[in-house]
């Protein structure tokens, strides 16, 4: 759900919002997101700042256009601190100059009118159409006591819903005097980065809450990993393994095990304090419940991390325990019918190829990845290609090239599934040409890029150049050039046709 730029960013969200949340395809106004040709999802600038980059000292620059956007708002010059406002977000991002603004504030209070910063800070949240100006307003709200008006609280709260300002929110509402529980409120309502952010700064502070931390909070439409560890931590996990779980909660411990043992974003379980105890705690409580299929998998996962680090001989054999009992394979074999356990089934030696082909036939706009796993069957290939090309509206695909990353709404998974069929065809020269010719004229560069590379790996595989091969296309590249407006794209056509 997209919204007019010239609207407030704070007025979208109002609008958009339904029973005290918003659509699950709810979206920010783009504004200029898209100038570096990738289209972020809300939050997710901010979170991969916040989570991957290593914080260093802001830039003169920066710290110039904060203390002058600071001076405005103090002196009720408000268009002039709208405008500087918006040149520092563009020159660095509030997520990272948070500390550094309210620490400029705090020692020069003295010198500046804070309740124009307030009176600013206000009109930010509620006006503003760009995003790091609504940021900035809410880090120096955080400077006052937000909590006593209810207005204000009632605006915080709404902003917070977008996944863009739920960390800038819950900041504020940390100061509310029953602040945790607003939190927490708002932790419930968004489900992207917001809630990443918000299950970090939420205390476990009732029985409730750290149930929340066992059950729930771990799970969001980003990546479980970010929260594993503090979910663990706040919901006490590693003392209820010591008693007796419930099913309900061993599925908690489950779910945050698992996620602990994804360290490729953050920490997992090399934080965890006696986890080699902790875990074999984990399998002798398995060992007494029925079991799932995905239970099965998280133990899969436990064997192959505490393999990997070369520690834990006990976790490896008792994982393997249960791997290898009939109960699992027969777990494994039912939940196949719904695409569930596909590699612990590859490893059992289970037949799953069936079931993953019904699987993109009923339902290929999110099942279409199954392909790779098929690819390369003699008696799938044929079928997998000629369903992508039921399935993709390919003439309805082709149009002017630019230089956004990978398209917009429904045209996005169309998009994203060509795009990973052809990186699937790169081993089989000229086969699924048509995909190829779609690919090339498909307005997002990520698509263009995914036909060009597969290209490039036929002529490798052919050792000859594309002239040669595949006249036809090459003649259809050079008139693809002209019009080319991405020059990494550009580059990869003119090595093709150099060749």
């Amino acid at each position: 759900m997209l919204f007019r730029h010239r609207d407030s960013l704070y007025d979208a969200i109002a609008a958009a919002a339904k029973d005290g949340a918003l659509p699950a395809d709810f979206s920010l106004p783009r504004g200029d997101q898209l100038a570096d040709g990738i289209q972020w999802a809300d939050g997710a600038q901010d979170g991969v700042a916040y989570y991957h980059m290593r914080r260093t000292k802001p830039a003169d620059e920066a710290l110039r256009l904060m203390k002058n956007a600071v001076s405005a708002a103090s002196e009720h010059a408000f268009h002039e601190a709208d405008r500087l406002f918006t040149a520092l977000g563009k020159t660095a991002r509030a997520i990272t100059m948070a500390d550094t603004l309210l620490t400029y504030v705090l020692e020069h209070m003295k010198q500046l009118t804070m309740l124009n910063l307030y009176a600013w800070s206000r009109r930010a949240l509620l006006h503003s159409s760009d995003r790091e100006c609504v940021k900035y307003g809410l880090c120096l709200l955080v400077l006052f006591k937000t909590g006593q008006s209810g207005r204000l609280k009632q605006a915080i709260r709404v902003i917070g819903l977008s996944d863009e300002f739920t960390r800038f929110a819950c900041l504020s509402m940390r100061r509310w005097p029953d602040g945790n529980d607003e939190i927490w409120a708002l932790a419930k309502k968004v489900h992207g980065w917001g809630r990443i952010h918000a299950v970090e700064l939420l205390e476990p502070r009732t029985e409730a809450i750290r149930r929340w931390f066992l059950l729930d909070a771990v799970h969001n439409d980003i990546m479980s990993a970010y929260s594993a560890l503090p979910c663990w931590q706040k919901s006490n996990a590693a003392d209820l393994l010591k008693g007796r779980p419930t099913r309900e909660e061993f599925t908690g411990l489950r779910d945050l095990l698992e996620a602990l043992t994804d360290e490729e974003p953050v920490t997992g379980l090399s934080a965890i304090r006696d986890r080699e105890a902790v875990v074999l705690r984990f399998l002798d409580t398995a060992r007494a419940l029925p079991l799932e299929a995905a239970d099965y998998v998280t133990v899969r996962h436990l064997r192959d991390w505490f393999d990997e680090s070369g520690t834990g001989a006990p976790v490896v054999k008792a994982c393997q325990e249960l791997l290898s009992t009939p109960d699992c394979r027969a777990a494994v074999t039912a939940a196949l019918q719904t695409g569930e356990a596909v590699d612990l089934a590859e490893e059992l030696g289970i037949e799953c190829r069936p079931a993953l082909f019904r699987l993109m036939q009923t339902d290929f706009e999110t099942e279409y990845y199954r392909c790779k796993k098929l690819i390369d069957d003699p008696e799938y290939h044929d079928d997998v290609i000629t369903l992508f090309r039921e399935r993709l509206p390919l003439s309805e695909m082709r149009a002017a090239p630019t230089t956004a990353s990978l398209g917009t709404g429904p045209d996005f998974a169309r998009q994203n599934a060509l795009a990973y069929i052809l990186h699937v065809l790169k081993p089989y020269p000229l086969e699924g040409q048509d995909l190829v010719e779609a690919g090339l004229q498909c307005g997002p560069v990520r698509t263009r890029s995914a036909a060009l590379i597969t290209l490039q790996a036929w002529a490798d595989i052919k050792k000859a150049p594309l002239s040669g091969w595949w006249p036809a296309c090459a003649a259809l590249l050079g008139r693809l050039r002209e019009a080319e407006p991405d020059d990494g794209v550009k580059d990869r056509m003119d090595q093709l046709l150099a060749e």
